[in-house]
């Protein structure tokens, strides 16, 4: 099964359970991929990487920045710029979302 694991800041370092998560599916032979904002935490600090396409231990992640134009509300809906896109480019069997707090779980519906 083609699986997405969305999440809104993906630390390859951490021990997070969207980390765990997606190695044991991929040990299940699942073809596992994380979509993330280009906001994450390195040493215990938030850093900011480029939008674009990583691998992280054997692991597809794909980075997209948030959609909020400097506006703090906004940021706070967990907007991702371009999500359906990722999801339709990607067309995964499941959709797996770490923040379902996020207005974000709406491009997943309309997927």
């Amino acid at each position: 099964m083609k699986i997405i694991i969305v999440c809104f800041t993906y630390s390859p370092s951490f021990s997070y359970m969207e980390n765990q998560l997606a190695k044991a599916l991929q040990m299940l032979r699942h073809d596992v991929k994380i979509i993330a904002s280009t906001e994450s935490y390195v040493k215990d600090k938030l850093a900011d990487f480029d939008s674009g396409n990583y691998v992280y231990d054997n692991l597809s992640v794909e980075r997209i920045p948030f959609d909020w134009n400097g506006s703090y509300f906004a940021h706070k809906l967990w907007k991702l710029k371009g999500l359906l896109k990722a999801l339709e480019d990607y067309r995964p069997d499941i959709i797996y979302h770490m923040n379902i707090c996020g207005i974000e779980t709406k491009s997943s519906v309309n997927y």
